[in-house]
């Protein structure tokens, strides 16, 4: 069976040479699909081009905002991809205000939908646990860290220590600092 094309109005492309045959034309008309080509040398016309500016360009701001090195840069992208669907769109999505809700088709106060979302690179602290600790004395409770985002593998947060710039994946117990941007600071 084929895929239902009914919510398609149209196809921008770029103009590329396999996009403009006219067997795929036909194919487009046959289903009521608008196809057309986006001006020569005009990257603002071609959608899949803005998509991929905004992100970028989302991901960069993540970045400096942490101020930590690029090598984290993909966990800056999971954190916008997650923060993006949480957030109310322009787009429309029926009744809904997020792609989040649209998704569960159901309405999800606001406190509740952005409960547990800290900003990327923030200061968090880690909280050692007694049976990890050398002594109950005199040994830190918490380790000082960098929220990077929700884990994709575990339940949890993800977090860089500061001192040994570990990652580590999957930790609940994290008190966050919200507006503090300790390497960010560091660096102006």
């Amino acid at each position: 069976a084929e895929p239902d094309y009914s919510g398609i109005s149209y196809v921008c492309t770029d103009g590329a040479a396999e996009l403009m045959k006219q067997e795929l034309a036909d194919w487009c008309r046959r289903r009521g699909i608008v196809p057309f080509a986006s001006s020569s040398y005009t990257p603002s016309q071609n959608e899949a081009e803005n998509i991929v500016k905004i992100v970028s360009q989302g991901v960069e701001a993540l970045q400096m905002q942490f101020g930590g090195p690029n090598k984290h840069y993909v966990r800056a992208l999971d954190h916008l991809t997650i923060v993006d669907e949480l957030l109310p769109h322009n787009r429309p999505l029926g009744d809904y205000h997020t792609p989040f809700e649209a998704f569960l088709q159901t309405p999800i106060p606001w406190k509740q939908l952005i409960n547990g979302i800290y900003p990327y690179g923030c200061k968090a602290y880690l909280h050692v646990p007694k049976s990890l600790r050398a002594h109950t004395h005199g040994c830190p409770k918490a380790i000082l860290c960098y929220h990077l985002g929700l884990s994709k593998r575990k339940k949890g947060y993800v977090v860089l220590t500061h001192k040994h710039r570990k990652v580590i994946d999957g930790v609940w117990d994290v008190f966050v600092v919200t507006n503090s941007f300790p390497l960010a600071e560091e660096r102006a």
